[in-house]
Formats: C-alpha cells, structure tokens, sequence
C-alpha cells in the first residue's frame, strides 16, 4: 500500500504540556504522547481525525531505544491498515495539566 505523501507548509513549536489522548478500541486504553509541534499542511493534505482544523499535531514518541515524531494523521492512518482499520482514533487533544475526560469504563490510561 503507497504511503500518503504530507507536506508541511509551516511549523510552530508548541508550548510545553500539549497531549493526545488516542483511543485504542481493541485494548480498551487511551494512549498518551506528548505533542511537540503543530504543522499547517498543503491544502491538498488529509488531516488528523479531530475536526475540521488546519493544524496537525507532531508527536513524540518516546519508545526506549526508539525514539520518533511524527504527524498524528500519518501515525492514526499508519496503525489503520488491513484488520486495524477503525481501531484508533483522537479521544481528544489534552492543554497542558489536563487530564483525559470521559474515559470509557473497564479502560486504562497509558502514558
């Protein structure tokens, strides 16, 4: 399956304490990581799954011996492919020293 090429016309810093919480279905856990960065991506671009913005959260994954950032929607469409398709989505995008709301019951949070 070809990739879908991102292209990023701009970047910002985000502040420090910015999180998304993505919510695995199969395994019942929000997942937690740090968002490092926001790109704005060309107009011809797909987006993350969190509404109609223009921005697209860059992650730090902080995996031991590892580590990568990436852009959420290439992540979420990355993990969608063959029997995991609709598995994940955006729970929600977490301000600094916010935790995650609404988490469904029998669910675990990983950070």
């Amino acid at each position: 399956m070809p990739e879908t090429q991102r292209n990023i016309a701009s970047f910002s810093s985000a502040p420090n304490g910015w999180r998304v919480a993505i919510a695995d279905t199969r395994d019942k856990e929000l997942i937690i990581a740090p968002i490092v960065g926001w790109a704005c991506l060309t107009s011809d671009a797909p987006y993350a799954h969190m509404g109609d913005g223009d921005l697209d959260p860059l992650v730090l994954w902080n995996n031991l011996n590892d580590p990568f950032v990436s852009l959420l929607s290439q992540t979420l469409d990355d993990w969608g492919s063959g029997s995991d398709k609709g598995r994940h989505h955006v729970h929600e995008i977490l301000p600094p020293e916010h935790e995650p709301s609404q988490v469904p019951e029998g669910w675990s949070v990983r950070t």
